[in-house]
């Protein structure tokens, strides 16, 4: 968003999110997300200590960090940080819940359903600390495997983000991806890449448009 304006009304200190079924809130996992608003040239939120290049997000800890702030009579935070959209969706007969932690330890769980539309969805931030996905309802809840788009739908398309699988690094891999032998390798990968370490699957996403293009996670 660029060269933005407001009328003299009183809304350039009156800003909210509204979520599909009412109300300010969306829930951080679920079958829908919300858009960040990006922020090109700082018209829309430089008056309240935005700049150029900010986000304007929900005002739901799992999407905030102790960075990100609520100007006043707003109902939503500013951040300098941008986000992708990751997917999670279950494949064949597969059907777990995904339980996503924030690199400052938010927590949040949401369980799609199985068929081929079905999917959950989480913004992530970029280039800001490592994510968690987990599987509270077990191993055999993702036997068929399960899929993830990482994608962003305007914006700019750089930067990357960490992602451990916990918990998985003995049974799956990504069958669509290259491995690399370790994480420090992964850490100064240049594209989607994964590395098995202990128990645990890492993947280095990397953002793009291509909003279809799935990574797979099946079992080896």
């Amino acid at each position: 968003m660029s060269n933005s304006s407001y009328e003299d009304d009183g809304s350039a200190y009156n800003m909210s999110f509204m979520a599909n079924a009412g109300g300010p809130n969306y829930a951080p996992l679920g079958k829908s997300a919300p858009f960040v608003i990006y922020d090109k040239d700082g018209t829309l939120t430089r008056h309240v200590g935005g700049k150029a290049g900010s986000t304007v997000i929900p005002n739901h800890s799992y999407y905030y960090n102790t960075q990100d702030f609520k100007p006043a009579s707003w109902g939503v935070r500013v951040s300098n940080d941008r986000y992708a959209l990751m997917r999670m969706a279950n494949v064949g007969g597969s059907d777990t819940a995904f339980r996503v932690t924030t690199p400052d330890g938010g927590v949040a769980i949401n369980k799609p359903s199985n068929n081929q539309y079905a999917g959950t969805n989480a913004l992530v931030k970029l280039n800001d600390g490592q994510y968690t996905v987990s599987f509270p309802d077990g191993l055999n809840s993702i036997l068929d495997g399960f899929d993830i788009q990482f994608f962003i739908s305007a914006g700019p398309i750089s930067g990357s983000t960490m992602v451990k699988f916990s918990g998985i690094g003995n049974y799956f891999k990504v069958s669509n991806r290259p491995q690399v032998n370790n994480l420090n390798s992964l850490r100064a990968a240049k594209g989607t890449f994964f590395a098995i370490a202990g128990n645990d699957l890492y993947v280095k996403f990397f953002t793009t448009k291509q909003s279809w293009f799935k990574t797979q996670f099946r079992k080896k």
